[in-house]
């Protein structure tokens, strides 16, 4: 992967105030900036307040030059919707499309009708004082069309509406009865203009970025949130299409696994060889068909050295390695990736592999998700955001696991058969082998490409089939143990990593991922 740094327009969805509007976001290496438009002061005035004063002298042709939306009654506050070139409001230079009215001749206008302050604006006579403040969060309704209510005769209604703007009949009873010249604002008044102002900047290191609605496993269309280490959040993001929020969250994943990988390499260089983090990041765990609890939950994920660590929140000191919430030992766990049926009968999972299908093909409904299969039957179900985390996944935890396998060479767990306490060895080089407990005698062994099958009773008991190298015959050998699952999970993670040691194109691969994360 590579950093991306980009730029770009987007609505951003206030859950406290249920209002959407415009941000423009900024990417970095290490940092996801939002940015909102403001009015600020770029000659003379005070530079912190956050109102403004104007006065207006009323024409006779245009009344004040401008429109209004909004009212107390829809729980918004009147703005400025509109401002018309050549006229009073617009040639001031010190008001705004988005301005929110204060006060208009020294009445406060915060918490009135739409019709209120149609009404003060209308018989505040030929000069008006008002004072404004600029929303940042700019209500969604000013992007409404422009426009007046129609009656059901089809006229336009003299009518102000909240939604609709206020403007022609803001004009008032003006004693000029001669057009007046707007006046012009002279050098020393102060200037305002409007800017983009970084308002949040979320550090992307241990961030995450999500799809999912809060507390459930369904994805947003074209819509995603940033969330970083310390629970600060964008929100709710927005975009036009889904190939530009794709775009944006593959863009912020990338930077985000960048510097997680960088995160691994330095924790790695202080590590033991049998220590190193493989691999770590979020994952949504999904709940399971009988769990009663929360829909979905965020979780972080690390395989590092013989263990999956998951955790509620991120480790950033070395004493929140011992904080995990659930440990597991990598070669009893099995990884099972979920894979999607197409119509045509293929793996929808091969085809991202080729490159033949893009994230936002996937219909809502279908997150990217894999299970850790442990013991006991019990199992961990994991969403990611994107093909390539899943692939990512995939792949990191299979070289885990060959890693683990090696280091420790042998497994024994304890078992019976036919009221004998035995040992059972799954060993890397010489395969399986059983032996009394007592004595230590060796009752069978048997290679890794001598097993040719196997059943169990999902409890306890499992019957093994092996060929005999001699006789070709095949000879069942059936024994019990007090965690059947880890077992056979033990032996599927042997044989694999058996398998891929003769796989020179795995063992290539595993080495060079080593080097570079060491």
């Amino acid at each position: 992967m590579c950093q991306q740094t980009k730029a770009g327009i987007a609505l951003l969805y206030n859950k406290e105030t249920n209002n959407t509007y415009d941000v423009r976001l900024k990417l970095t290496k290490e940092v996801f900036t939002i940015q909102k438009l403001d009015v600020v002061c770029t000659r003379g005035g005070d530079t912190k307040l956050n109102h403004r004063t104007v006065v207006l002298r009323r024409q006779a042709a245009g009344g004040l030059g401008l429109s209004i939306k909004g009212g107390a009654e829809h729980k918004v506050p009147v703005v400025i919707s509109k401002m018309f070139k050549d006229q009073v409001a617009y040639q001031t230079g010190k008001l705004f499309v988005g301005d929110a009215m204060l006060q208009i001749n020294g009445i406060n206008v915060e918490n009135c009708s739409h019709e209120e302050v149609v009404h003060l604006l209308r018989t505040a006579g030929d000069e008006v004082t008002i004072t404004v403040r600029y929303l940042r969060e700019v209500p969604s309704f000013l992007k409404l069309p422009l426009g007046s209510p129609v009656s059901q005769s089809g006229q336009s209604s003299r009518v102000s509406s909240p939604l609709f703007d206020s403007g022609l009949h803001l004009n008032g009873n003006s004693t000029n009865t001669a057009p007046s010249s707007p006046s012009k604002p002279s050098a020393n008044e102060p200037k305002y203009e409007k800017r983009w102002l970084d308002a949040v900047d979320l550090p992307l290191l241990m961030g995450r970025v999500s799809r999912y609605k809060a507390g459930t496993d369904k994805l947003r269309s074209n819509s995603f949130e940033v969330c970083a280490l310390d629970g600060a959040s964008t929100n709710i993001l927005q975009f036009c299409t889904a190939a530009e929020s794709t775009d944006w969250l593959q863009a912020i994943s990338s930077n985000i696994s960048d510097l997680t990988l960088e995160n691994m390499k330095m924790i790695n260089r202080y590590c033991s060889p049998d220590d190193q983090i493989v691999h770590m990041g979020w994952v949504c765990e999904n709940p399971q068909a009988n769990d009663a609890g929360p829909s979905s939950t965020f979780k972080f994920l690390a395989l590092r050295g013989p263990s999956l660590f998951i955790f509620r929140s991120p480790p950033v000191s070395a004493t929140d390695w011992g904080q995990a919430e659930t440990t597991h030992i990598l070669y009893e766990v099995l990884l099972k990736v979920h894979k999607l049926w197409m119509a045509e009968d293929c793996w929808i999972q091969a085809r991202f592999y080729l490159g033949l299908q893009q994230d936002e093909e996937l219909q809502d409904g279908e997150p990217f998700c894999f299970s850790v299969l442990v013991g006991h039957g019990q199992s961990h179900t994991f969403s990611v955001e994107t093909t390539s985390d899943l692939a990512v996944w995939e792949k990191s935890f299979q070289r885990a696991v060959f890693m683990e396998v090696q280091r420790v060479g042998s497994k024994t767990y304890m078992c019976s058969s036919q009221g004998k306490v035995l040992y059972f060895t799954i060993d890397f080089e010489s395969g399986f082998t059983c032996s009394e407990s007592s004595s230590k005698n060796i009752l069978w062994r048997y290679k890794f490409s001598q097993l040719k099958g196997s059943s169990d009773d999902g409890k306890t008991r499992v019957k093994l089939l092996f060929r005999n190298a001699e006789n070709k015959q095949i000879e069942r050998k059936e024994l019990e143990f007090a965690n059947l699952t880890a077992v056979l999970h033990c032996i599927s993670s042997f044989m694999a990593s058996k398998v891929a040691s003769v796989d020179q194109v795995f063992v290539n691969s595993q080495s060079n991922s080593g080097k570079y994360l060491s």
